[in-house]
This record gives C-alpha cells, sequence and structure tokens, in this order.
C-alpha cells in the first residue's frame, strides 16, 4: 500500500529594501493574498532622515539612523511556496535564498497507526466497563479508561500539528534598508552560515567549561607551587648545612705531671 509523502517545507529570505515598513506591509499582503497568515512580526521602521539633511531645531520629529531591519515569519500553502518566494523576491534585492524540505512520512504513519491502535484498546476497556461487578472495579477501569483516552488525545494533536506543517509551508523574511548587512540565517534550513554559528558556539561552550575548571583548580596549583618551593628551599639549605666544614678540634695542652 503507498503512502502519500508527507514533506515540510521551509524557506528563508533576506532582503534589502528602500523602505523596512511599506515592504513589510506588502509582504502581509502577499501572505494573505494566497490564503497564508503571519505567525510573527518584528519591525524596526523608524523615518530616516535622508544624508546630507539637519534635523530641525526643536523636539526631535524622526530619528536618524542607518539600516532599518524587520523580521517576518509567515504561513503559506504548501502548494503556493514557490509563487510565494517569487512575490516576496520582488519587495527589494534578494541578498539570501535558502530552502529545506524534510520528509515525516515515516513519523506520520507510526502516529495513525498508534491511534488505531489506541481506539481498539479503549474500546476493549469500555466493553469490560460494561461487564464490572463492584464499585472498585469500575473505579479501576475508568481511571484506565481516562488514561487511555488522554494518551489517545495526545497523538491525535501530535497527528494534527503534523497535518499543518505539511499543509503550511514556513516562511522567513528577513528586511534591511542597509545593502552592507549581512545576512544571516534565521530559519532551520542549515547551510554553511548554520554550521558556522553552530561551530563558533560549540568553541566558545568548551572554552566556557575549560577556563571554568581553570579558575576551580587555580587556588590549588597555587598552594601546591607555594608548597613545593618552600620544600625546595628547605632541602637546598639541609645540603647546604650538611656540606660546611666542621670547625677543627683544638690542640691538646698536655698535663703536668
Amino acid at each position: 500500500m503507498s503512502v502519500e509523502p508527507k514533506i515540510v517545507r521551509t524557506a528563508g529570505l533576506f532582503i534589502t529594501v528602500q523602505d523596512v515598513g511599506a515592504a513589510a506591509v506588502r509582504a502581509r499582503a502577499v501572505a494573505v493574498g494566497l490564503g497564508g497568515r503571519v505567525v510573527d512580526e518584528s519591525i524596526n521602521a523608524t523615518p530616516v532622515v535622508p544624508s546630507g539633511d539637519v534635523a530641525p531645531a526643536g523636539p526631535a520629529t524622526s530619528t536618524i539612523r542607518r539600516g532599518n531591519y524587520g523580521h517576518l515569519t509567515v504561513a503559506i500553502p504548501s502548494d503556493k511556496l514557490e509563487q510565494s518566494l517569487d512575490q516576496f523576491a520582488e519587495l527589494g534585492t534578494v541578498v539570501q535564498r535558502t530552502s529545506a524540505a524534510k520528509d515525516i512520512t515515516a513519523t506520520y504513519v507510526d502516529t495513525e497507526s498508534r491511534i488505531a491502535t489506541k481506539k481498539a484498546s479503549i474500546e476493549r476497556v469500555r466493553a469490560l466497563l460494561g461487564q464490572a461487578k463492584d464499585v472498585a472495579q469500575i473505579v479501576s477501569i475508568e481511571s484506565e479508561l481516562a488514561s487511555r483516552e488522554g494518551e489517545l488525545e495526545s497523538l491525535q494533536a501530535q497527528l494534527t500539528a503534523m497535518s499543518n506543517q505539511v499543509a503550511m509551508s514556513t516562511v522567513t523574511i528577513a528586511l534591511s534598508s542597509n545593502p552592507d548587512t549581512i545576512p544571516v540565517a534565521t530559519d532551520d534550513t542549515g547551510g554553511f552560515v548554520s554550521g558556522l554559528k553552530s561551530g563558533w558556539n560549540a568553541f566558545l561552550s568548551s572554552l566556557r567549561v575549560a577556563l571554568t575548571a581553570i579558575g576551580a583548580l587555580l587556588p590549588f596549583l597555587v598552594l601546591a607551587a607555594l608548597l613545593y618551593v618552600l620544600v625546595r628551599w628547605w632541602l637546598t639549605r639541609r645540603a647546604t648545612t650538611a656540606e660546611a666544614p666542621q670547625p677543627a678540634a683544638s690542640p691538646r695542652t698536655p698535663s703536668a705531671d
């Protein structure tokens, strides 16, 4: 029996634009127009004083900034993912574009099988409940039934979440008005940047562990060094004392008989 593949798709775009605020508005419109929605959004679009202009005296009406930026995460129907990426690319100049696909078919099928098994188990417990003869049996069987129904609800929630991930692809859009900004990957699509960040984080973690260990051992190392110096000094002094010439014995004066 063939099973339709269950693929979770994600994508990311880093785009430089003239106006971050206006680009964010257009991005929202594209997402909604394709049947999607905005999942997360963070926009910093402070009005910019053009280069060379002087801000007017008095209360500030705008702040001089270079490189306004924004970040949007949108959910797009998977069958319209490529179409959405093409439309998002029209917001400005695409500096970076990433994409990834994860096959969760095996997990999906396994969860479906576990749900079917759990439903059959619940039916058997319900049959036992109808045959219970005393209160103790009823309480015990009802407790077991509630436990299995809770497990079934959890499995069904997992299956629903996977279905939603397959049906709706996630697109991360980073916007910047500074063309010199270096794009940083913000999604889970991997790639060189993600690998570099992971390696650097691992190096910093190792360095912190090493410094912590050195800090813990430092007092003992200082004490050991001090004891070593004292022992060497004592041994050297003892050796010097042992090698020093002993004073000669004075001649014996003959006694008068």
